[in-house]
């Protein structure tokens, strides 16, 4: 994911021009209280939980994480528009059945519209760009959906499944064309060997396999059927093996027939961009899981965390991420290995000056102790600080142990923490220490090739100083993102900067902390 914004969410306005925030391993949102940081840093979390969940429509605007409450209560009200838009940039790196090799990127714009009806949200529009090419479903007066391919509309008609989303975007299907011709299953011409149709035919009569630009398909089949390798009495059964092959395997495993290496590299880039024309539904299909594999990875650490108990109750489960309210940190410390305590124990010492520990007990309670300078001491008897900061330094941890980054089957794609102001009831020096070890870990994690992004918001002054400060000392400014937000005339305006390479910022607004 490289970039995203919002558009009509509360302060945000729905200019289709306004700003993209940039992903970077660190990425800090600033600005005043009720300016907008937190809705537009919420919707992380939004979308894990509209993902997880088992929803009605395309967004869960209340649930496990954060509460919006409802589409109206999440609209701008001070505009007249109706739709709210989630817009992304990204990549899906070389599994995408339009990718040649696992090495090619396939770089993608999506934009998804939802607005609301009744009390319901429902699907409104979406728009993708990729390959230099536009395709848009959009809501019309008559309850269908039109298809646009580069601003012109198609004669497909697609049906979108509001009533069970299955991902971020609802699953999106070919319902038939406005010519008449229904959507039909090929079975019948599957197990028919004696049938001789040709590839017009049998795409007029049939929708192969959901293909919603019967020209494209058309063109398609024209730039492959010019450089054929073979001798064929017809081309019936290279039509079928090239189509299922592609269904089923993607554009590199239909990539072996002869006729792909006569191919330049123009017409190579043309049969992609006809594919992915064609079988919009199946790219939609490729789309989902990669937003499914990227918000699963998001860890959300809300602004106020759960007080520390002096005693917890041992409960037999096994849970190895914390909560977003740090509820369960007893529970995923108790839930370590000896080994693994043990590191935790060195890195907290190295990294904060004190120790974590569940010790071992024959009891059915048990207790979280911090160490400093040999004196042991219940977390309940130390300050409020060390129970907000520990979620944090826990979670944080468990991916810093974790050497291995697994490979999801849409490439490589970074764990997400999502943190509102890490800096509460902590002294300004072990703020600075904290946003120390943020860029530590991004930046370390990166150069290995499994990436983390850390994204949080702050009113701290000292955690940005402290930042600066580490790129002064080991460079690495190009990883780290401040955006500033403020309000004007009650719409969120949003400034991006970052830092120079003596660690100062750049385009700083007089008096932002200070007031003066």
């Amino acid at each position: 994911m490289y970039s995203y914004r919002v558009r009509n969410l509360r302060s945000f306005s729905d200019d289709p021009n306004s700003e993209y925030i940039e992903i970077c391993p660190l990425t800090i949102f600033i600005g005043t209280n009720s300016c907008g940081k937190s809705s537009l840093l919420r919707t992380f979390p939004l979308l894990r939980q509209s993902i997880e969940s088992h929803t009605s429509g395309p967004i869960l605007w209340y649930g496990k994480y954060v509460d919006y409450g409802a589409f109206s209560e999440a609209k701008n009200k001070s505009s007249s528009s109706e739709i709210i838009f989630f817009d992304y940039k990204f990549d899906l790196r070389g599994d995408s059945s339009l990718s040649f090799s696992q090495n090619e990127d396939l770089s993608v714009d999506l934009s998804l519209g939802v607005t609301g009806i009744e009390k319901s949200t429902v699907f409104d529009s979406l728009t993708v760009k990729a390959l230099g090419v536009e395709v848009s479903v959009k809501y019309n007066e008559d309850g269908a959906f039109n298809v646009y391919v580069n601003g012109e509309i198609t004669d497909a008609i697609l049906t979108v499944n509001n009533k069970k989303s299955q991902g971020f975007i609802p699953s999106i299907s070919l319902l038939g064309w406005r010519g008449g011709a229904e959507g039909c299953d090929l079975g019948d011409v599957e197990n028919s060997e004696d049938i001789e149709l040709n590839y017009y035919e049998l795409i007029d009569k049939y929708n192969y396999y959901q293909a919603i630009s019967r020209d494209g398909v058309k063109r398609l089949y024209e730039t492959l059927s010019s450089k054929l390798q073979g001798d064929y009495e017809n081309f019936y059964d290279f039509e079928r093996e090239f189509l299922n092959g592609f269904y089923f395997d993607g554009i590199e495993s239909v990539s072996e027939f002869d006729s792909f290496s006569l191919l330049s590299k123009e017409e190579l880039f043309n049969v992609q961009k006809e594919l992915l024309v064609a079988y919009f539904p199946t790219f939609i299909d490729e789309v989902n899981h990669y937003f499914e594999c990227y918000f699963q990875r998001v860890k959300y650490i809300a602004p106020l965390r759960s007080t520390a108990e002096r005693f917890y109750r041992f409960q037999d489960l096994h849970i190895d991420e914390v909560d977003h309210t740090g509820s369960n940190l007893a529970m995923v410390l108790r839930n370590l290995s000896n080994h693994q305590m043990r590191l935790f124990k060195d890195w907290s010492l190295n990294n904060f000056g004190f120790e974590v520990y569940v010790p071992v007990s024959d009891s059915l309670h048990y207790e979280i102790l911090i160490n400093i300078d040999g004196q042991e001491t219940n977390i309940s008897d130390m300050g409020f600080g060390f129970s907000q900061i520990l979620p944090i330094i826990t979670s944080i941890w468990l991916t810093e142990y974790s050497k291995s980054n697994p490979l999801s089957i849409r490439g490589r794609i970074p764990i997400t923490y999502v943190i509102e102001q890490p800096e509460l009831h902590l002294h300004p020096k072990m703020q600075a220490t904290l946003a120390k070890v943020f860029a530590k870990v991004a930046m370390f994690k990166r150069n290995i090739g499994s990436p983390i992004n850390i994204i949080f918001e702050t009113h701290s002054k000292t955690m940005i100083d402290a930042l600066g400060d580490v790129v002064e000392e080991y460079g690495g400014r190009e990883s780290i993102n401040i955006v500033i937000l403020e309000k004007e005339n009650n719409i969120t305006k949003v400034t991006q900067t970052g830092f120079d390479d003596e660690g100062d910022l750049l385009k700083w607004p007089i008096g932002f902390f200070s007031g003066r």
